[in-house]
């Protein structure tokens, strides 16, 4: 069997610094966890009241906020589309219930010119890695 990492057309690199990533359509805001050129995964905590992401592949993209909130980075109106929306691993405290992690994993969708330049170079210049999976 092929590792999904193998098939991955993009390197995913890890974030210097605490990265984030905002949806607004979905009132959803959380922390990158992985990037690459061709998307990114990050992670939220969702109320029990929040919008669902739309998984259809035919859904219209999504705008997405990219910032780094210690230093001014931030790329605004990149559209993606939701790769994967998971639960995530709940160690919340019991009080609580109405609030879940997700795994969310976000696919660019027809980059700019100039998105594409400054995602290179947050590539370049604000990553520690790649991501070993």
């Amino acid at each position: 069997m092929e590792n999904p990492a193998e098939r991955r057309e993009f390197v995913r690199l890890i974030p210097r610094e605490k990265t984030f990533v905002a949806l607004p359509d979905l009132g959803r805001m959380g922390s990158i966890t992985d990037i690459s050129l061709g998307g990114l995964g990050c992670k939220f905590v969702v109320s029990s009241g929040a919008k669902e992401a739309n998984m259809n592949e035919e859904a219209a993209p999504l705008p997405a906020d990219i910032f780094v909130s210690a230093n001014g980075f931030y790329l605004s109106n990149v559209l993606c589309r939701v790769a994967y929306d998971l639960s995530a691993h709940q160690d919340l405290p019991t009080y609580s219930f109405s609030i879940t992690k997700r795994r969310c994993g976000l696919k660019f969708d027809e980059l700019t010119k100039e998105q594409e330049k400054q995602i290179n170079g947050f590539l370049e210049n604000r990553t520690v890695g790649r991501l070993n999976h």
